[in-house]
């Protein structure tokens, strides 16, 4: 049962939601609401910063606040929730070991704590009574109104007069209501009750036993399981398990050198652009990357997913698994090698920022792997790691004011690498003071695209980027 503290405390913090956020923007309203709600959380001893989880998810959470009001891109606001979220998630539980249980158990809450709310409520009282005995008794009344508005239905059917009063008072409470609600405002309540929820959801939270159960059982290391029966039949099977794994990781390795010595070759020495697109040349190495190490890790978890771990001659197959390991590394450098050239010749693109964001994460999720064999850890511990530094990475790299950095690169590289007018003009409006060049500065711009791209001519002309540029302008 929720403390009747806890739900004044909710509607509280529903009324400055709303008069936070009612028909106004995020911007400093976020953070006056969200620094409010920390101010209560730590007064009333909900916060616990203690163990590394906790602590990194707390600081992740005030930085990509203040970040939200320096950068205001959509980027920086989704990863702040997701932040958000996972804080709401620490809550809950403050000894979860992974960022994916705090994520469960939040959205989990997101409908728990909304009947959390209905049953506080229900403990309201109201002159001495609770609000949900109130509502109960009140049952007894839908029959009556139900055969009330039968015999309503038959009278006007059979008394035209009785019908024509009958429209007019229909009417006069219509009009009555009418004003009633425009007096209210139904914008204004809707916003209110959805606040209501918000608030309900941070405060009035609802553990989940299923998921709090399967983290605290949950372990970093990888347990043996004995079996005496069979023991003859056990061994047999695992030695076969054991050669099959070697003959498949030998022929990976094979295959992938082969494939690396041709990116080495071509990729990194023997490129040579002649003015081609380069699109597929990038996306094409990207999706073979991630295919790639899909099977990498794949094949990894399942042949060191139980006692092969511990079996006492398998220093071949853990050689075996670092090359493979290694290689498909080299096959993230190659990729990223792959990327500069595109960017080289092309200029920045939110797709290309994204490629190197993926390939920091998959490189360090291989870094895992590796770990994963030589220390012996579990698949939690690939699962929890990995999750973390994804927040910390995607969180991180949203505090970037990414459309800047792409105008100020794009305009600056124009001589060398492709400018794409129509592209940058979409950018958003904290770009434009560098958008913002002269019709004569982007006829020479354009004039030296044409000569290295044979294409250019059917873009968006100098005098078109400046238009939609002075339209925004005016627009701001």
């Amino acid at each position: 049962m929720m403390s009747k503290k806890k739900f004044l405390s909710t509607l509280i913090f529903a009324a400055l939601f709303k008069f936070l956020f009612y028909r106004q923007g995020l911007g400093i309203n976020l953070l006056i609401a969200e620094f409010t709600l920390i101010i209560y959380l730590f007064a009333t001893r909900q916060i616990v910063l203690k163990g590394f989880l906790n602590i990194s998810i707390f600081l992740l959470l005030i930085t990509s606040l203040l970040f939200t009001l320096m950068v205001h891109s959509k980027f920086v606001f989704v990863m702040h929730f997701v932040v958000l979220f996972s804080f709401v998630g620490t809550l809950i539980f403050s000894q979860s070991k992974s960022v994916l249980t705090t994520l469960a158990l939040a959205v989990s809450n997101v409908f728990s704590a909304q009947f959390n709310l209905v049953q506080a409520f229900g403990q309201t009282k109201i002159r001495g009574s609770k609000v949900g005995h109130i509502l109960w008794r009140l049952k007894i009344y839908l029959i009556p109104i139900l055969i009330i508005s039968i015999f309503l239905l038959i009278y006007r059917n059979s008394n035209p007069a009785f019908d024509q009063i009958y429209a007019k008072i229909k009417k006069f409470i219509g009009q009555l209501f009418g004003n009633l609600v425009e007096f209210i405002e139904i914008h204004g309540l809707i916003t209110f009750v959805t606040c209501l929820l918000i608030s309900a959801f941070f405060i009035l939270r609802a553990e989940q036993e299923d998921i709090i159960k399967e983290d605290q059982n949950a372990s970093d290391e990888l347990i043996r399981k004995r079996k005496t029966k069979v023991k003859t039949n056990k061994n047999y099977s695992l030695k076969n398990e054991y050669k099959a794994a070697v003959f498949l990781f030998v022929s990976l390795n094979i295959i992938l050198l082969f494939l690396n010595y041709l990116d080495i070759q071509y990729v990194w020495f023997g490129f040579s652009w002649e003015g081609q697109f380069l699109k597929d040349f990038v996306h094409q190495g990207t999706y073979l990357l991630v295919f790639s190490i899909v099977i990498a890790v794949g094949l990894v978890l399942y042949f060191f997913r139980n006692n092969l771990n511990f079996f006492s001659k398998n220093k071949l197959l853990k050689i075996l698994s670092y090359i493979w390991l290694a290689q498909n590394a080299l096959l993230i450098f190659s990729v990223a090698q792959r990327n500069h050239l595109y960017i080289k010749h092309y200029a920045l693109a939110y797709g290309r920022i994204g490629v190197y964001i993926f390939l920091i994460l998959a490189l360090f999720g291989l870094f895992t792997v590796y770990l994963k064999i030589q220390k012996k850890k579990s698949n939690f511990f690939l699962l929890r790691i990995n999750a973390l530094s994804a927040l910390f990475v995607l969180t991180f790299s949203a505090f970037f004011n990414w459309d800047v950095i792409i105008a100020k690169y794009n305009f600056k590289q124009a001589n060398k690498s492709f400018l794409h007018l129509e592209f940058l003009a979409k950018l958003s409006d904290k770009a434009l003071p560098y958008l913002d060049y002269s019709i004569e500065e982007l006829t020479q711009m354009e004039h030296v695209q044409h000569t290295m791209f044979s294409f250019k001519r059917n873009y968006s002309t100098p005098y078109e980027f400046k238009m939609h540029i002075t339209e925004k302008k005016y627009h701001l």
